[in-house]
């Protein structure tokens, strides 16, 4: 019994040390937790936290349902992608992240999406996982997806208006008006890139 009892408190000290050390890591580095998401992509892949947070995005928040009104940005992002070289098309992924899972599965996003392939892709998941990745990627705030699926926006105007440069790790670097010349905006991401490398 004594030897239960022994082994357990031991147990117990190594544990409390565990947490200590990694309370203390995060307060002296400022290291975040990452949450875990998975979202379903209309490639036909499965992206997690750890693939979505490696990469720099351009990223759309917004549904289908939103119809011509929200084509302006898509194309905006396409335009970007294709006046890259395949070398910085490696480490950047475009995306219109669907805030309405609810009528959004991949087979709709896929169908919106034709007119911006190959460089545009849709991503969608639960409105748990969608909300935690818009977190994780620096984009939250813009939209919020209810747990029923639907969206609920803090300012209309400013979400169909803009895309989100975010680079590795989930740090917010700028948002781009869907005026925002596709030459002006390849010029500052090159910029940020070659900054942040």
């Amino acid at each position: 019994m004594n030897r239960s009892l022994s082994r357990l408190w031991v147990a117990l000290a190594l544990a409390s040390t565990a947490m200590t050390s990694v309370a203390f890591a995060q307060a002296q580095f400022d290291i975040k937790p990452i949450e875990r998401y998975q979202l379903v992509s209309t490639r036909g892949t499965v992206i997690n936290e750890k693939q979505a947070e490696g990469r720099w995005w351009l990223l759309y928040l917004g549904s289908t349902r939103c119809g011509d009104r929200c084509r302006a940005p898509l194309r905006l992002m396409q335009e970007i992608m294709g006046q890259l070289n395949f070398w910085e098309r490696r480490h950047l992924s475009a995306a219109l992240l669907s805030v309405e899972p609810r009528s959004d599965d991949v087979a709709k996003l896929q169908d919106y999406l034709q007119a911006h392939r190959p460089h545009v892709q849709g991503l969608t998941g639960s409105s748990f996982n969608i909300n935690i990745a818009a977190k994780a990627l620096g984009v939250a705030g813009s939209a919020v997806c209810r747990a029923d699926g639907s969206m609920a926006l803090e300012n209309d105007d400013m979400h169909v208006a803009q895309i989100y440069l975010v680079k590795p790790g989930g740090q917010l670097v700028t948002t781009w008006h869907e005026s925002t010349p596709a030459s002006e905006a390849v010029k500052q991401l090159r910029l940020f890139i070659a900054n942040n490398s």
